[in-house]
């Protein structure tokens, strides 16, 4: 259906002059009856020409119009033999204010009848929606309510530039229209007020936006800079007085936030970016009853669920693969264009608009709604899960049907959703949510041997011709001759959709034998498929009399009867992991999850515990691989838990690139230094060196006249009161290659040259120990200090190339060019990096030879140098 008003003739029974103002589009207009109908009925009177309608709306608002209340309004049908039918007769509060409608299909002519307690009565929009019949156009019509205060050379201008405002928006992108389209916003919104003009400019942007982005998705289009263009005007308007008064409200036509939701899904990095802060002005003036947001947020989870990285692990076969949404969706819409990546910045920005707009940062209209149909969105991978188990056994659920769970678009919208919920009380508001929670009517198998009517049967056995628990099935064929039955898996209980849990930032949901974890600000995840062990029951675990629950503690796996180690399957990690890991066995009967040698276990990572936020099914934060219960973990200073064996990987290999740097050493989910006594042998290095560039840096700031800077005290700036933060980070140290000590290699802000990809270690050198033999070394701080000029232009060097030159960053990058240039071209001092010519005095602040030559500067602390 659409409008077709246009495509009607009005009559009233008084003031036909103001009939007009029914059709303007504003609720700020309105027809009234006349004195004439105070002793008669006051009517008006809807002829359909060249439409089949389907929807008659009024639009009455007694809260406002007090002196003209309308009480009861009537439809009538006009019939072909002259009779009238009646079609509906409605009551009206004292206080109403909305849509009163009426079903007119294949009806040519209705006569509206008001009635109410005083002389006159107001109705102040109406509505035909339906049908336009074949052969009809639409008809672009001069705004109806300025006919009123238009004379006739007025009303002929005001058509006209209707007529150039839907020529404007109608076309390709070209320098003309897109000047006319500019000429038009300004003299609409910058000016003056024209309502409904307004109104009649933004359906035009409105529809142009949405022609363009359907071009953009389905065509293939490259040039983004029209769908640009109309984003920005609809931005301009929405910043205009009139639009914030909420009379043409852009942002509640919500095919613009649509339009710009939907581009974010394919559109270049800019233009994403474009799009979000459109959303950002736009969001705030919209009323979310007039947007459709469970569309809205599906478009907004797309680029969320494409900048997704996901860890499955088969804890029975022990591998793991990395899966994205565009390498595992093969039956996408096309508005989803899996061909299209998106950068993890977007998906994160897309997914902090989300959560601003749930945690209330519009308004809490917005932030209720929004959290609902994140609830609902979860129940995506609750269904999808729940009827591929229906359709085979436990085993097959987990090899068969992971592709398909990873080929559907429901799975990655969910998992999306899920790394925004920050809430269990969210799932509340969902409806549908509360639907499926109610517990199943469908019987559950119960163990046969159990009396207290709520132990589950997990398997059956065919010769015994019983349902049996895990633990009663492996005592009753302990024997020798019970050895040989024939058991079958029965299928899981229902999928308890409550154990959704938000820890430390990470999410989990566990739906069927699927374990789904997932941090929300890093977009890591792991989808874990357990290892099943009654997949060994009728073999090895069976023979040797072994019972079931003998698995291995880290993957879940079956023992081996012929292994060695207690509780240790025979993989080649769960031994390495057995090897550092603590043997003793907690009061509450697990073993203990931490490493050997520790004075205090840690709290149990199976039970619940107050000792410590997490347990072992939240994912560890560094790796993103596995649970925190699959291997050894340590509880930092800070509380924090995480894989032992991860921590010691990022303190051995230690910073990126070759500028010295100590973020690392924090933990991942704070910000808070590392301590553990376990990682002594690690730390300790660290924290020397980490003190000796402290000192350095310090010093060097001492020097430089820099402890009076307004960053250190300005109260409002970062570093206040933080010397040693502030040293350290405008000042770049490098780690010798030869005797291991952090040198000097300029300041941070002139270094950017300096990518952590371009670099060889080897050739991170200082000054002493690159310095040839008869090198002047200083009297007071040795040759720990001692630097040298870049050869190719009057920076500080940083790199010791060929055993014979000396480089700066930005030189370095670019020596191959370097190298071969005649020593008559390098620029005079100062020369710039790259041996470009450069401004003011020279930076070395002494004399030195030309470009082209090595020069030791001497100790870098006695010269008290500024560098570039």
């Amino acid at each position: 259906m659409r409008d077709v008003t246009s495509h009607t003739r009005i009559e009233a029974s008084s003031r036909q002059a103001m009939v007009v103002c029914l059709t303007d589009g504003s609720p700020e207009t309105f027809w009234e009856s006349g004195e004439e109908d105070k002793s008669r009925s006051r009517t008006l009177n809807v002829t359909f020409e060249g439409c089949s309608p389907v929807l008659l709306c009024l639009f009455i608002d007694n809260s406002r119009d007090e002196a003209c209340r309308t009480s009861q309004v009537a439809f009538r049908a006009a019939m072909s033999d002259g009779s009238r039918r009646d079609l509906m007769s409605k009551n009206l509060d004292q206080n109403f204010c909305g849509w009163v409608k009426c079903c007119v299909a294949n009806v040519t002519h209705v006569s509206i009848s008001l009635k109410g307690p005083h002389n006159a009565s107001r109705v102040r929009q109406l509505q035909v929606l339906g049908f336009l019949a074949e052969g009809k156009t639409e008809v672009i019509r001069p705004s109806a309510s300025h006919q009123l205060f238009f004379n006739n050379t007025q009303h002929d201008a005001f058509a006209l530039f209707q007529a150039i405002s839907a020529q404007a928006f109608s076309g390709e992108s070209c320098e003309q229209q897109d000047a006319l389209r500019e000429r038009v916003v300004d003299l609409l919104f910058s000016r003056v007020t024209l309502q409904p003009l307004q109104n009649y400019v933004c359906t035009q942007v409105e529809a142009a936006l949405e022609r363009e982005v359907e071009r953009l998705c389905c065509q293939g289009k490259r040039n983004y800079s029209y769908a640009v263009g109309l984003l920005a005007m609809a931005n301009r308007m929405c910043e205009t007085r009139a639009i914030g008064n909420g009379d043409c409200d852009v942002a509640a036509r919500h095919q613009v936030l649509q339009a710009a939701s939907r581009l974010l899904a394919f559109a270049p990095e800019a233009v994403q970016t474009q799009c979000l802060s459109s959303l950002c002005s736009l969001l705030p003036t919209a009323r979310a009853s007039t947007v459709d947001i469970s569309r809205l947020l599906r478009h907004l989870l797309v680029p969320v669920a494409k900048a997704l990285v996901l860890q499955v692990r088969d804890k029975a076969a022990h591998s793991v693969t990395t899966a994205t949404m565009n390498s595992c969706l093969t039956n996408a819409p096309l508005s989803w264009r899996t061909d299209r990546s998106v950068s993890p910045e977007i998906g994160k920005m897309t997914a902090q608009f989300i959560s601003d707009v749930c945690s209330g940062a519009f308004n809490e209209d917005w932030s209720v709604c929004m959290r609902r149909e994140l609830a609902t969105a979860l129940l995506g991978v609750v269904q999808l899960t729940t009827s591929l188990s229906k359709s085979g056994s436990r085993e097959s659920m987990n090899k068969e049907s992971v592709p398909s769970i990873l080929n559907s678009k429901r799975f990655w919208l969910s998992v999306a959703a899920l790394a925004l919920v920050r809430d269990r009380s969210w799932l509340a508001l969902s409806e549908k949510w509360n639907d499926v929670r109610t517990p199943s009517q469908e019987p559950v198998t119960l163990c046969e041997n159990h009396d207290d009517g709520m132990t589950p049967a997990q398997v059956f056995c065919s010769d015994c011709e019983c349902a049996l628990c895990r633990e009663c099935f492996s005592v009753m064929h302990l024997h020798k001759r019970n050895r040989s039955h024939r058991v079958t898996s029965l299928a899981p209980p229902p999928a308890r959709l409550e154990e959704i849990d938000i820890h430390q930032g990470c999410a989990r949901m566990r739906v069927a034998n699927l374990l789904i974890l997932f941090h929300g600000e890093s977009l890591n995840g792991l989808v874990e498929l357990p290892a099943d062990p009654f997949a060994a029951l009728t073999n090895a675990a069976i023979t040797a009399g072994r019972s079931t629950s003998s698995v291995c503690r880290f993957c879940g796996n079956a023992l081996d009867p012929h292994n060695q180690l207690v509780g240790v399957c025979s993989h080649p990690d769960c031994v390495r992991y057995s090897a550092t890991a603590c043997c003793r066995t907690l009061p509450c009967g697990h073993p203990c999850g931490g490493i050997a040698g520790e004075k205090q276990c840690l709290p149990c990572l199976i039970c619940a515990s107050e000792g410590t936020a997490q347990d072992g099914d939240d994912v560890c934060v560094v790796c993103f691989t596995d649970r925190l219960c699959a291997a050894p973990c340590v509880q930092l200073g800070c509380g924090h838990l995480l894989h032992y064996h991860c921590v010691r990987a990022v303190l051995e290999k230690r910073w990126p690139g070759p500028r010295i740097q100590f973020r690392f050493m924090n933990c991942p989910l704070c910000n808070v230094p590392i301590s553990h006594p376990g990682l002594a042998d690690l730390l300790d290095p660290l924290l020397a060196l980490k003190a000796d560039v402290a000192a350095k840096a310090n010093m060097r700031l001492e020097f430089d006249g820099l402890l009076g800077c307004t960053a250190l005290t300005d109260p409002q700036s970062e570093y206040f009161g933080k010397p040693e933060e502030y040293a350290m980070d405008r000042y770049m140290y490098v780690l010798c290659n030869v005797c291991n000590k952090a040198y000097f290699g300029g300041e941070s802000r002139c270094q950017m040259a300096l990518q952590s990809f371009q670099y060889n270690a080897a050739e991170l050198v200082c000054g002493g120990c690159s310095a040839p033999a008869g090198t002047e070394v200083c009297g007071r701080h040795g040759a720990e200090y001692l630097e040298y000029k870049c050869r190719y232009c009057c920076s500080i060097a940083v790199y010791f190339c060929f055993g014979t030159t000396h480089f700066c960053a930005a030189c370095h990058d670019d020596f191959q060019r370097l190298v071969c240039l005649p020593r008559n071209q390098f620029p005079p001092c100062p020369t710039g990096p790259r041996a470009t010519p450069g401004e003011g005095p020279c930076p070395l602040r002494r004399p030195h030879p030309p470009a082209g030559e090595e020069f030791a500067l001497g100790c870098g602390i006695c010269r008290n140098i500024s560098t570039f």
